[in-house]
């Protein structure tokens, strides 16, 4: 459980507590000249009980008379005041999930497209909504007054093809004449450059700032993602909670912690084999800043390839302190009472933390190294992706087009295609009186000769 407590040996052999509990417990015992011998648990366990109720860990030492004082830090509970005596508090931690990411930014190709992120969709498909609506509803609104050789189905076609254009900043090809057409298109226009212009600007934004991934906040973030396993420290104090709880979302996380039967001990959890599946986001477990960052730094000494964090929402704040037997001599432990306050209102337990985060953090952030990004394809691929729909969708209107007009008579595609070359009927009438009224409006040349010099 280092850095919160940890057993090692000195060159003499000797087993000697560190992390904060011993910090605080050779602290404890040297201001009291007190002659001392620290044991490991045989079984593991950091202060829980075993499936038939017996204490385990260092409580299950006091309560087998094998030990005078559980070093910790051990959250006191009405259940172990019945143990041992609590001694007063040395340390305060908030427990919050643990999880990490490879993934440090979601690339949305799709996001990019639509402008915004999940958060504000309903408010841009609104918007978008209001502007095809608009759109209709203006054809059909240009399509009331009716030109002569053209009926308004037609006429509603290609106005709403040219509001289509208007809308990626297409001139109208035929402005209207009537002033009742040209009051609506002014006001298209309008709107279209100002929805356009946010759009553009914002997608510019977005293909520039990254969003961060979906993050693990708290327990519901858990509950809401069944295949992710969640890790818990057997005998711990959110083992009992979460096994015990009343509430809905604490029973749905226990319900999911035992289908991955994922309560293990502590020294299963902070390994790199659990740390690296925290990493790829398969699993999470709950701890506080000092463990995380202190086994980051122990498991990967060069570095991290992602991130490992911390939720938001801290469902537990634990006070810490150590256990004494009931039958141990009541002079100390009113001195170990004196000595503990006194180190609480010296700041040692909060400096020592503070020195141990720095320390961690130091050696996680000197090996890794700081480079610029460069744009990616997959950064800028929301234009192709926008640029292929368009192609596509071309294609297909072209294709249609192919098909209905080979399935048309042959008299209509005849007629079509004169239409189309401009030979038809009354086409060519309208040339013929064109011409003549040229002919006619032409200046005429005259010659005349004077004394043998011709003049025009």
């Amino acid at each position: 459980m280092e850095p919160l407590i940890g057993y090692e040996r000195d060159a003499n052999g000797t087993v000697v507590a560190s992390g904060l509990g011993g910090y605080v417990y050779n602290l404890l015992v040297n201001s009291l000249k007190i002659k001392h011998v620290v044991l490991i648990p045989r079984d593991h366990v950091y202060a829980g009980t075993f499936p038939n109720g017996s204490w385990a860990g260092c409580l299950g030492m006091i309560s087998r008379n094998e030990a005078d004082l559980a070093i910790g830090p051990i959250l006191p509970t009405i259940a172990r005041f019945g143990v041992a005596e609590p001694l007063p508090q040395y340390y305060f931690i908030r427990l919050t999930t643990c999880a990490g990411t490879k993934r440090l930014f979601k690339t949305d190709v799709f996001g990019y497209v639509t402008a915004l992120d999940s958060q504000a969709r309903a408010f841009l498909y609104s918007v978008w909504a209001a502007l095809l609506t608009s759109m209709l509803f203006l054809a059909i609104l240009m399509s009331v007054p009716k030109a002569g050789g053209k009926s308004r189905i037609s006429i509603f076609g290609d106005q709403l093809m040219d509001l289509v254009g208007n809308m990626f900043f297409e001139s109208t090809p035929e402005p209207p004449e009537d002033s009742y057409r040209r009051w609506l298109t002014s006001f298209w226009w309008i709107v279209v450059m100002v929805v356009m212009t946010g759009f553009t600007g914002i997608m510019k934004a977005s293909l520039m700032v990254k969003d961060q991934t979906g993050r693990i906040s708290g327990i519901k973030d858990v509950i809401e993602r069944p295949e992710i396993k969640p890790y818990l420290i057997d005998g711990s104090t959110y083992h009992r909670l979460f096994r015990t709880s009343t509430r809905s979302d604490h029973q749905r996380l226990w319900r999911q912690v035992q289908r991955y039967r994922s309560v293990t001990s502590a020294t299963q959890i902070l390994t790199k084999e659990t740390f690296d599946e925290v990493l790829n986001e398969r699993a999470i477990f709950f701890c506080d800043d000092i463990m995380l960052y202190f086994s980051v730094a122990r498991l990967y000494p060069n570095g991290v390839d992602g991130e490992f964090y911390l939720g938001t929402d801290f469902f537990i704040n634990n006070p810490f302190t150590m256990f004494v037997r009931r039958e141990f001599d009541q002079g100390l432990i009113k001195k170990m009472h004196l000595r503990l306050r006194w180190l609480w209102e010296a700041g040692l337990p909060q400096e020592w933390n503070r020195r141990t985060m720095e320390a961690a953090l130091r050696h996680t952030t000197d090996t890794q190294t700081t480079v610029v990004a460069a744009m990616k394809l997959v950064d800028v691929g929301a234009i192709f992706y926008l640029m292929f729909f368009g192609l596509a969708f071309a294609c297909i209107v072209g294709l249609f087009e192919v098909f209905v007009g080979l399935l048309l008579p042959a008299a209509t595609r005849a007629l079509a295609q004169r239409r189309f070359t401009g030979d038809s009927p009354n086409v060519r009438a309208v040339d013929a009186a064109a011409r003549r009224l040229s002919a006619a409006a032409a200046p005429t040349r005259v010659a005349i000769s004077i004394l043998g010099r011709s003049t025009s």
